[in-house]
């Protein structure tokens, strides 16, 4: 029989499962391990060997000429790319990069924390930074293209990283208005304009945005402000004037490119679509998150918190709009990797929203949201509910103890070792059967000609290879 002292003891135990802090830690390692594992497991693919190729047959610096004057404005996400040796031998880098990619995006997180909540302690430090990192890994449209495709990892993800350091440095500079900053963020905007122009617009967006807002909170031009966006002006004309986007974009193909009404009814539809699947899970985790933050003592806020809430509001959902016309006018439709990062930008401004409110409340006395203990257990027991559904983690972990990640990894060894061995003019391979959703992207097709052979057949001395 359980004793009454053994029923103090359990409850004790789940009451303590059910804090906030030790919750998200253990959600937090839960749901960041399964992508660490599997990136054992991660190949290159289609684009990835065209970077390395042209950057072996024309030479670096010739290969990013080549690029700007042929397919992109991208100089910073092409040059990384061209680097030899994140696709040779083994891949053992190529499979480090999806990790590497993941603890820098804690760490940046973990600093802009740092920032914004002063005198944090640093266990909270970890708490807020794997509140947030948890949630992007969850919801995110595509793993496979976020970290593990390594032409749109480094293209879009990594300007997600660089966006987090450089708004760490933005905050400090409107904080400060110390030269030093201002430099630090001209530099980071260089290499952020030059990744991919969903955040080469947001930026610049963003920039605006704060620079009408100083203008009209303070009646005059903040000229360090003004300064940085100059600067960011001139790198995104470098991207925006390049012939090798007039190039792609008319290659692309796609119907209703550059029509305003379609762009604009697609961009609304996607929105609330969107919107509709992040809103519920990032709203029941932001409810046990304040209930956390009124805890906690002695803790002080930057002053880039004191904004106005209705252009705060305005500003964090147009982040998608914004994200999602900029793909539909361009090439009409948008990208799933374009919109990981309208995703992060929303998430990332809808907790700097969240803040805003719950200080204004607070300066008024007024608690932010105040609950009993069994509507918290609810919220528990609904998140548990939302990650047992389809999510990014889940299927992580589908992948990884099914084997299929193993058993790709070894179709592609088998690959490579018939591609090694073969000496017929057209090697044909067999097709993948297994194809894991959270690392696979693309492969390698039945006619010799597609870019996605030729680019293959090139990285291994000019073979030419197809599919059964």
């Amino acid at each position: 029989m359980i004793t009454n002292i053994n029923k103090q003891l359990i409850i004790k135990k789940i009451s303590t499962l059910f804090k906030f802090d030790n919750f998200i830690i253990i959600i937090g390692v839960f749901s960041i391990l399964p992508f660490v594992l599997i990136s054992y497991f991660n190949n290159p693919n289609a684009d990835d060997f065209c970077y390395n190729v042209m950057s072996r047959d024309l030479g670096f610096l010739k290969a990013q000429l080549s690029w700007y004057q042929g397919w992109s404005g991208r100089y910073f996400s092409t040059a990384i790319l061209s680097i030899q040796a994140l696709v040779s031998n083994t891949f053992l880098l190529y499979k480090l990069i999806p990790i590497i990619l993941l603890f820098s995006l804690f760490i940046s997180i973990y600093w802009l924390i740092t920032i914004l909540f002063i005198d944090l302690k640093k266990k909270d430090k970890y708490v807020f930074s794997l509140f947030i990192v948890t949630l992007y890994l969850l919801q995110m449209p595509t793993v496979a293209q976020g970290f593990y495709w390594l032409a749109a990892s480094v293209t879009y993800q990594l300007s997600n990283i660089l966006a987090t350091i450089f708004f760490c440095f933005l905050i400090k500079l409107i904080e400060t208005n110390e030269l030093k900053y201002l430099l630090f963020t001209i530099i980071i905007s260089f290499f952020i304009i030059g990744s991919n122009e969903v955040t080469m617009l947001l930026i610049n967006f963003i920039m605006v945005c704060i620079l009408l807002t100083k203008l009209i909170e303070q009646k005059k031009i903040n000229y360090s402000i003004l300064i940085l966006f100059l600067f960011i002006l001139l790198f995104s004309s470098i991207v925006f004037l390049s012939p090798g986007n007039t190039m792609r974009s008319a290659r692309s193909g796609l119907e209703h490119r550059n029509e305003f009404l379609y762009s604009l009814t697609k961009t609304i539809l996607a929105t609330k679509s969107y919107l509709g699947m992040w809103l519920p899970l990032i709203l029941f985790f932001q409810f046990l998150f304040f209930d956390y933050l009124k805890n906690i003592k002695s803790i002080r806020f930057s002053k880039i918190f004191d904004a106005n809430l209705t252009f705060v509001s305005l500003l964090v959902f147009s982040i998608p709009l914004v994200s999602f016309f900029a793909g539909y006018w361009s090439i009409g439709c948008i990208p799933l990797r374009a919109i990981n990062i309208a995703y992060f930008y929303f998430l990332i401004g809808f907790l700097y929203l969240c803040i805003v409110i719950y200080l204004k409340l607070k300066h008024r006395n007024v608690d932010f949201i105040t609950y009993s203990k069994w509507v918290k257990y609810l919220l528990f027991v609904l998140i548990f509910i939302k990650l047992g559904q389809d999510n990014n983690v889940k299927l992580a972990y589908s992948d990884l103890l099914s084997g299929k990640a193993y058993r790709y990894d070894m179709e592609l060894k088998k690959r490579t070792f018939l591609i090694q061995k073969n000496k017929e003019i057209i090697l044909e391979v067999p097709q993948l059967v297994n194809k894991p959703i959270t690392i696979f992207n693309d492969d390698i097709t039945n006619d010799n000609e597609d870019w996605r052979n030729k680019c293959c057949g090139q990285y291994y001395d000019n073979l030419k290879i197809r599919t059964k």
